[in-house]
């Protein structure tokens, strides 16, 4: 085999991005590297709203556990939380763009 062969099964230089991202094998190395771990995952944004992503999120999060990794789904914010804070009546706050907690009783 010449040097200047690379293996796209061990190349993790780059992270996997959207579907047709590169040799499929690529997929395979990350699954080896993070079988058997805790995978954190955020949703938030657009993904909460569209309904194309919210569906793509929960297809790619699903197919994460047979594959042997632990998925932690954590929440946001977004268009959704400051619906829902609205509803509740509660007013969301922020600082430089950051969303601030809400005080708990």
């Amino acid at each position: 085999i010449a040097k200047s062969f690379q293996d796209p099964c061990h190349d993790l230089s780059t992270p996997l991005t959207g579907t047709g991202s590169g040799h499929p094998c690529r997929s395979v190395a990350y699954i080896k590297r993070f079988h058997g771990k805790a995978i954190v995952v955020k949703f938030s944004g657009r993904a909460m709203i569209n309904k194309k992503l919210k569906r793509g999120f929960a297809r790619d999060v699903v197919l994460l556990k047979p594959v042997g990794m632990h998925v932690v789904v954590i929440f946001g914010g977004g268009p959704a939380d400051r619906g829902f804070a609205d509803r509740v009546g509660k007013k969301g706050e922020s600082s430089s763009g950051h969303a601030l907690p809400m005080p708990r009783r």
